[in-house]
């Protein structure tokens, strides 16, 4: 097993590569460093799909000069999103938060293979 550290509010992003299948997860912490939950994280792809749910979600780029764009069911949009390798950027100010699976539908699309991931809980960090 392989661990890389995010950085505290998950500000770091990081670049995976294999040459065989491998199985890529995050855990969240608590405050004492204690595992809070896991889940897997999906390979990187050029168009994801998404619930927005009430913490911030974060998408990071696997290649420089990565352009995206997010689209939410509501109509509002973010684009012309421009990442580098290894690059982060907070999902804000498309769609509408909730917390349940109730928030806003979101389409992220991207010239070049990027992946997404959200927040759990407020009190967990990603790491």
């Amino acid at each position: 097993m392989v661990t890389v550290n995010t950085g505290t509010n998950n500000t770091v992003s990081s670049v995976i590569t294999s040459d065989a299948p491998i199985l890529v997860a995050h855990v969240g912490t608590d405050s004492a460093g204690l595992p809070m939950g896991a889940s897997m994280v999906p390979p990187a792809a050029t168009e994801l799909w998404g619930i927005l749910g009430s913490q911030t979600a974060w998408l990071g780029a696997s290649e420089d000069l990565t352009t995206v764009s997010i689209y939410a069911d509501d109509g509002t949009s973010v684009t012309g999103i421009v990442l580098n390798s290894g690059d982060h950027y907070a999902i804000q100010n498309v769609g509408v938060p909730s917390g349940q699976g109730m928030g806003s539908g979101l389409r992220i699309n991207a010239d070049k293979p990027i992946g997404a991931i959200e927040y759990d809980r407020s009190s967990e960090k990603l790491s």
